[in-house]
């Protein structure tokens, strides 16, 4: 049977001609080669080309083999058994396995790590120029925003070509660059902490009564005017007697402590000041406290200190709170150190702080804003005369609410073994 009459015969079988009838059975790819001498999947092309690439295959560079050199590849939503066949910028994924864009990023498949500086990526990133734009081949009415490929390949130096952007480094760069905001914005709110700290301070000297403007917040976001305690009786100002007026660096500070002065020595604002004595009624519901505390937490994964620890706020300002629970492997790491300053830059579960006389202003208008910039789970600020225990509880984005309790068992969200009873507390 000559062509003709086989191209006859499967028209009466099939309805078809020959050619679709083959094409149907062994793919149309391969037919397509076979009658245009087209280039097949995986071969080596080159765009415009004189020979094309088979059916609805692109001449592009495949997906994530690496490969510079353009080949013959498989477009989105087209079947495929593996990365190779795909182009650029896709994977082979799914059940059915198809071109998709999803990015292989598994650790596996990746040598030559280096490490990014996040703050050099913001800054190429404020430098690289972003317009919108559209495709030639698009309708004008449909727009895109974004780089081009020359810039991006320039300003960070990565990539295949300079007329691609390959996914993966597009959402590096953005990652990195968050980073370097997140950063920035932690700075900015410890420096806000200090000077909502500062102008507190100068609202009360200059006799605005201490109180902060009506709904105003700390940095941390905690309603300061309605989460502040207010002591039945007033206030002595902030006597100088307990201060020194010339500076101390953190350094000197360190070996001034270490030195066993007589008495307890805080630095506020790089300037000693040293903790007054307390009245009756604040060390005995300190030590009930303590006590209740030492009662309820595993000394394997929590240790209670009173009166001896000091928390660092900044380079210039150190505290020593009533009572703060430190996790033991976080003390028993500074323990090996024999010179080592008991001092502790990092957030603790729980830091207390009890009005007295001599203190209770101070202690709102400086400790309260440093703590919760320092991020620290838990403050209490107790008050014994008024048999009040005020909570503020940071929350999973950076601010703090606040709450009093008056009666009742109070229990820390930090140490959820953990239940004071008030009555016990405030017992005569």
């Amino acid at each position: 049977m000559d062509g003709p009459e086989f191209d006859s015969w499967t028209r009466r079988r099939f309805g078809l001609a020959a050619g679709s009838v083959l094409a149907a059975l062994v793919g149309s790819d391969a037919v397509d080669a076979r009658k245009k001498r087209c280039k097949k999947l995986g071969a080596r092309c080159r765009r415009n080309g004189k020979r094309k690439c088979c059916g609805q295959l692109k001449c592009d560079a495949t997906g994530f083999a690496g490969q510079r050199p353009t080949v013959c590849c498989r477009k989105q939503g087209k079947p495929c058994g593996d990365d190779r066949d795909c182009c650029d910028g896709l994977g082979c994924s799914g059940s059915p396995l198809v071109c998709s864009a999803q990015c292989l990023s598994d650790r596996n498949a990746k040598t030559g790590f280096g490490s990014v500086d996040p703050a050099d990526m913001l800054e190429r990133v404020r430098a690289l120029p972003i317009s919108t734009w559209n495709y030639t081949s698009d309708d004008p009415v449909v727009r895109h925003i974004g780089p081009m490929a020359q810039d991006f390949a320039a300003t960070f130096g990565v990539g295949a070509d300079d007329r691609h952007i390959h996914p993966l480094d597009g959402q590096g760069v953005a990652l990195a660059a968050i980073q370097a905001l997140i950063a920035q914005l932690e700075q900015v709110r410890a420096e806000n902490t200090r000077l909502t700290a500062r102008v507190i301070a100068l609202e009360r000297a200059s006799g605005a009564g201490g109180q902060p403007l009506p709904g105003s917040r700390s940095p941390a976001g905690t309603l300061l005017n309605t989460a502040t305690p207010t002591p039945r009786r007033q206030e002595r100002p902030m006597s100088m007697v307990h201060t020194h007026t010339e500076t101390m660096s953190e350094e000197a500070y360190r070996e001034f402590a270490l030195s066993g002065p007589e008495g307890k020595w805080e630095l506020v604002r790089g300037r000693l000041w040293e903790k007054p004595a307390v009245t009756v009624a604040h060390s005995r519901v300190i030590m009930t406290l303590v006590r209740l505390l030492v009662q309820q937490l595993d000394p394997n994964q929590f240790r209670v200190s009173f009166g001896l620890a000091r928390l660092r706020a900044f380079a210039d300002t150190y505290y020593m709170p009533d009572v703060v629970v430190i996790p033991a492997e976080t003390m028993l790491k500074l323990g090996v150190n024999p010179h080592a300053l008991d001092a502790y830059p990092e957030p603790m579960p729980l830091v207390v702080e009890a009005w007295s006389p001599s203190t209770g202003k101070r202690d709102m208008e400086l400790k309260l804003p440093d703590y919760q910039g320092r991020g620290d789970l838990e403050i209490w600020y107790i008050h014994p005369y008024e048999r009040t225990l005020t909570a503020w509880r940071r929350l999973p984005n950076g601010d703090y609410s606040a709450t009093i309790y008056r009666d009742g068992i109070v229990r820390p969200a930090s140490l959820p073994h953990v239940a004071i009873s008030l009555d016990e507390l405030f017992a005569s």
